[in-house]
């Protein structure tokens, strides 16, 4: 059976011994891509339904590709407002 002519929802798949593929999650498709020719397909974001294109990241691939724009990013610390620090004068003069 052919596979569907849609935007597919890719998720990660290990099919072997190591052989990772990427396999569409949406129901009644059968299309599957090797994971080096993954980046730059255009996928259905996991978290909003948007669509969006694989990319690759500093950690790789995601297992559930989403967009940027749903990446949980790590806040900085905001700084702590104290007070200002007396330091008394023991130096003669």
């Amino acid at each position: 059976m052919p596979s569907i002519k849609h935007i597919h929802k890719y998720f990660r798949r290990k099919m072997g011994k190591g052989y990772i593929v990427y396999a569409c999650a949406l129901p009644d498709c059968t299309h599957y891509i090797r994971e080096d020719l993954v980046v730059g397909k255009r996928t259905i974001c996991w978290v909003c339904g948007r669509v969006t294109l694989v990319y690759r990241d500093s950690n790789g691939i995601l297992a559930r590709p989403h967009c940027k724009s749903c990446t949980k990013k790590k806040t900085e610390d905001e700084p702590i407002d104290l007070p200002p620090l007396e330091i008394p004068n023991i130096l003669p003069g």
